[in-house]
């Protein structure tokens, strides 16, 4: 992030960095290393998910907008009373 009048780097991105330096020296010296995560493909995923692959909203996502669309369509009545 940089100030448009100074063309600088914000001062909380300065000391965000070092914070993050000092945080890595740290857990370096006490020998931790990072550990990266495995993380599925798409489909494997979304087969886990029970879409079977397909990529359009869960029905159960669909029922609740629904909803909410009905609620949202009997509070404007009352609304439009007051």
């Amino acid at each position: 992030m940089i100030a448009k009048r100074t063309r600088g780097v914000l001062p909380a991105v300065q000391d965000r960095q070092a914070l993050v330096s000092t945080l890595r020296a740290l857990l370096n010296d006490l020998g931790l290393k990072r550990r990266v995560k495995t993380m599925p493909s798409l489909c494997e995923y979304l087969a886990a998910r029970g879409n079977g692959g397909n990529a359009s909203r869960p029905e159960s996502d669909a029922a609740t907008a629904g909803q909410a669309t009905a609620s949202t369509e009997r509070e404007s009545p009352r609304e439009g009373a007051a």
